[in-house]
């Protein structure tokens, strides 16, 4: 290919000349080398600061509590089974993490450090996708972007396997190129392995691969020269699939799940504007972002001004690569999203997250005018910092681990405890002290019971409510209390969305309020990711209006 192992243009080959102060230590130095090298270091230091700084000051939320649940399990064999039955995700993510938490033990920063390395390992290879791709000087302000990113800082302080699908998606993106520009099978060995972890921490693992060879085989076909090395590319690809047989099994199983909680209304050119707007973290300040991404594409060209010319230029290949990869990838997932639904465009999309910094950063470059270039730079660092602060200082997840500590306050020795939506119980369960009998309206009796299968099921069993009351009384004992954990408002599940309130209006009727502890989100700038409310009631209002009536 020609034209992604080709030179940069030299137009692009010194975009140092943005970052003034770099001038005088190049003077001082006389090396690019040292001053990359050193700023690398730095950037990679700098990076580790913001993703393990205060990581354990939000709360953990639900989904964070689910991936504790699926890896805290007695054996390795079990975190398998648990998650072929339990989740709509292959193994890779909850296999490390099963290993942090039995060296570590159990901590919120136990569970969110594999995301924080993940995080910290992308500045130098985001930066060396830059310099494969163009030049030094493209992977530098590849890697700085990429440092201040909010959406790499949020996703590297959640226990989830968001940022290590970026990093899997990276390195294979990585490794593809490698192969590209000196193919050899000793070079397709790391492509094959890290495509295959790819796959095995997210299905959007499949969306990225497809979207990579989408472009790659088709534009080695076009290539006489290279076409000859388009069998042993297709072996590779074969070998990942090979590699990837033993959980084929369980992801033809979780596809049977229905994710009826994921089904959205909005168009797809809403679901794309949306995956803008989570990637840059600032909303109103979209235009600004799309501008500059937007000058990124236009790097396609090379553009004269005086007189007026314009032409492919020699990045033209390397630029399509980086659009058709990133763009098919998203496509895909839509197309897919029609048949199942499974678009999230503030979590998912992270797997082209590194085409985007990328790309955003030739617009950066494009604009080639030295202040042009810092006043866009300086913009977007000013507004990513406001977001990095928000993140990193203020509580924005939960409340779960302040309803927790009053339950660990209060409760006694046979009260029970009551969670609705029961998805509530994964986060609050985490920092609970106590053995009391706790039960999921409407999915589980035990925390070990819950499963995502049979979860949007649940809630139109026949009887539910009648059923539950039956559980709670069969569970209280003397003097016991039920303590209810409950999120108000209508659940994402089509014609169910009123279930949950239903439930609690007839709690209100079945026991008597003692009091309800509220407050929990008064630290919060905004309203919480989840927001929860408890409350206590002791006694059933029946037998108190026979008692006192």
């Amino acid at each position: 290919m020609s034209s992604v192992t080709g030179s940069s243009r030299k137009a692009a080959t010194n975009p140092v000349s943005i970052l003034d102060p770099l001038l005088w230590i190049r003077a001082q130095v006389g090396s690019d080398r040292v001053i990359i090298w050193v700023s690398i270091l730095a950037l990679t230091f700098l990076a580790a600061v913001l993703r393990i700084y205060n990581i354990e000051n939000q709360s953990l939320w639900r989904d964070e509590g689910i991936s504790y649940s699926l890896s805290h399990q007695d054996s390795l064999p079990h975190v398998f089974s648990t998650l072929a039955n339990n989740d709509l995700h292959p193994p890779f993510y909850f296999v490390l993490l099963y290993f942090a938490i039995e060296l570590l033990g159990k901590s919120a920063f136990t569970i969110r450090i594999i995301s924080a390395i993940a995080g910290i390992i992308l500045i130098p290879l985001g930066y060396s996708i830059g310099k494969r791709l163009f030049n030094s000087w493209v992977g530098l302000l590849n890697a700085l972007i990429m440092t201040i990113s909010p959406f790499l800082i949020r996703y590297s302080q959640e226990a989830r396997q968001y940022n290590l699908l970026a990093l899997m998606a990276a390195f294979t993106f990585y490794f593809a190129i490698r192969w590209i520009q000196k193919p050899s099978n000793r070079q397709l060995i790391p492509y094959v392995i890290t495509g295959a972890l790819l796959i095995y921490t997210h299905t959007w693992g499949f969306f990225f691969l497809a979207a990579l060879n989408l472009y790659l085989v088709v534009d080695m076909w076009l290539d006489p020269a290279r076409r000859r090395q388009l069998p042993n590319w297709i072996a590779g690809n074969v070998a990942i699939g090979v590699l990837y047989l033993p959980w084929l099994p369980s992801m033809i199983h979780q596809l049977g799940f229905r994710t009826d909680w994921i089904t959205t209304t909005d168009s797809p050119f809403k679901l794309l504007r949306l995956t803008f707007e989570y990637w840059t973290a600032a909303a109103r300040a979209t235009p600004f972002y799309l501008l500059v991404f937007l000058l990124g594409i236009i790097y396609l060209l090379d553009i004269e001004v005086r007189p007026f010319k314009m032409s492919l230029g020699k990045d033209t290949g390397k630029v399509m690569l980086l659009i058709v990869t990133g763009l098919a990838t998203l496509v895909i997932a839509l197309v897919m999203n029609e048949f199942k639904p499974s678009f999230k465009p503030d979590r998912y999309t992270i797997v082209v997250y590194p085409i985007f910094s990328l790309l955003l950063a030739l617009g950066i470059i494009n604009l080639r005018f030295r202040w042009v270039m810092l006043g866009a730079l300086f913009i977007l660092m000013a507004l990513w910092a406001r977001k990095d602060l928000y993140y990193l200082r203020d509580p924005y997840k939960s409340v779960a681990r302040d309803v927790a500590a009053d339950l660990n306050a209060n409760i006694k020795p046979n009260d029970v405890i009551v969670f609705t939506p029961d998805p509530l119980g994964q986060s609050v369960q985490f920092y609970l002290t106590n053995d009391n009998f706790m039960l999921g309206y409407a999915n589980w009796t035990s925390m070990s019971d819950w499963n995502i299968d049979g979860w949007v099921d649940a809630w139109f069993k026949k009887d539910l409510q009648a059923n539950t009351f039956a559980l709670i009384d069969e569970h209280l004992t003397g003097d016991a209390c039920v303590w209810l954990v409950f999120e108000p408002g209508p659940i994402s599940i089509p014609d169910a969305e009123n279930v949950a309130d239903d439930f609690l209006a007839a709690f209100d009727q079945h026991y008597q309020l003692v009091r309800k502890f509220v407050g929990y989100d008064r630290g919060f700038s905004e309203p919480p990711f989840e927001d929860m409310d408890l409350a206590q009631y002791c006694g059933k209002r029946e037998a108190l209006t026979k008692r006192f009536g």
